[in-house]
């Protein structure tokens, strides 16, 4: 059997599929592309970035055929830069990671009763964030968008070993279906995501999209969710969103499949929607990237003017929270949005993580913030239990 001890020492990935962790292991071929430099994983050449060989990279991977070794991209939240506004940040930053593995196979883990405690020592006051809401109210006002995703980073610490903390995740019972982690030995940094958010997912011909909007305790009477004006205003703006990007990767028009359903993550519900669009003969993933990232659903409305927005009233990185992790592998070809997502610096003990909601003029100020802080909760509530 394999030791998360052992993982923690060669690069690796994990996704989750059917109640099942599956491991991804023994690298064939890796890159991490960051805005200055592209560098090899498995031998540590670099060479400057060309945003030409950027996009014919990822116009290699056509996504209507099956990989028989699984491929695993982590796309960054500050690729959207790229893709919808043209402009390559001017600081280096990371861009994605792109990992390709020879094995995969069931990882077997014993439940992990141990709890551990997280502890967050940075978060954004209540003060700071009024500042930043109503920067966004003041543009809603100003009919500069009509919806935007206001986050901001916290940091938490851990006193265990990493290894203690990883098992705790991959043995939880609380795992999200987009549930992924990341390991990469060239950095000794592990990214930590329980999303249940879905960018897109093919089956057969065609593609979908699973946008989240509305979030409520399950503490509460669900009715509220489902009833609130706000929330369905919030989902409307973000489908109708969704189907412009979906209609943008084909030749045919996308399609609501579902509207208003509800699920269940630890400690909340969401409300979602789901859209379908039939896909062309060949379609690579830059189309498919260059159509839908980064995710409507944690950007706001119109998109390319939120962006800059974005950039503007948050003033940091968002980095993997929020980015893209793309699994391909035999029949399955899908990528979550990164959200209830940590990524963890291993040699300091420190995990930075992100969260947010979507603003509109019908938005309250206290309520975003306290829906902030229990999207921080749902996470951390894996390792307390």
């Amino acid at each position: 059997m394999m030791t998360v001890e052992h993982l923690l020492t060669k690069t690796h990935s994990t996704y989750f599929k059917n109640g099942k962790v599956i491991l991804c292991h023994e690298l064939d071929e890796g890159y991490r592309f960051t805005s200055k430099k592209i560098t090899n994983l498995c031998t540590g050449e670099i060479q400057p970035f060309c945003l030409d060989t950027f996009k014919e990279f990822l116009e290699k991977f056509n996504l209507r055929k099956d990989y028989d070794l699984p491929i695993v991209f982590n796309f960054h939240y500050e690729v959207g830069s790229i893709l919808e506004l043209g402009e390559v940040p001017l600081d280096d930053i990371i861009l994605f990671d792109y990992l390709k593995f020879t094995k995969s196979e069931e990882l077997d883990l014993k439940p992990f009763a141990e709890l551990i405690d997280l502890k967050i020592v940075s978060q954004i006051s209540r003060d700071e964030y009024f500042e930043k809401f109503f920067q966004v109210n003041q543009n809603l006002l100003d009919g500069n968008c009509y919806q935007l995703n206001l986050t901001s980073v916290f940091d938490l610490s851990f006193k265990c070993p990493a290894s203690k903390l990883y098992q705790k995740f991959l043995s939880s019972e609380k795992l999200s279906q987009y549930a992924h982690s990341i390991y990469i030995e060239n950095f000794n940094s592990l990214i930590l995501s329980n999303s249940p958010e879905c960018l897109f997912e093919i089956v057969d011909n065609e593609l979908y999209t699973r946008p989240i909007k509305g979030t409520l305790s399950d503490k509460l009477d669900l009715t509220l969710l489902i009833d609130d004006e706000k929330n369905n205003c919030e989902l409307s703006i973000i489908t109708d969103l969704l189907r412009n990007d979906l209609s943008r990767i084909g030749n045919s028009f996308s399609e609501v499949v579902n509207n208003k359903q509800v699920f269940k993550v630890p400690g909340l519900y969401h409300q979602y929607s789901e859209i379908k669009v039939k896909l062309d003969d060949v379609v690579n993933l830059l189309r498919v990237m260059e159509s839908l990232f980064p995710g409507g659903s944690i950007t706001g409305a119109p998109k390319k003017r939120v962006l800059k927005l974005i950039n503007l009233i948050e003033k940091q990185s968002r980095g993997v929270y929020t980015g893209s992790t793309i699994i391909l592998h035999e029949k399955i070809k899908t990528s979550s949005i990164n959200i209830r997502t940590a990524f963890i610096d291993i040699e300091k003990s420190n995990i930075t993580y992100g969260a947010g909601g979507g603003i509109t003029l019908m938005s309250k100020c206290d309520d975003e913030y306290d829906e902030m802080i229990s999207k921080v909760q749902s996470f951390t509530s894996i390792f307390n239990c």
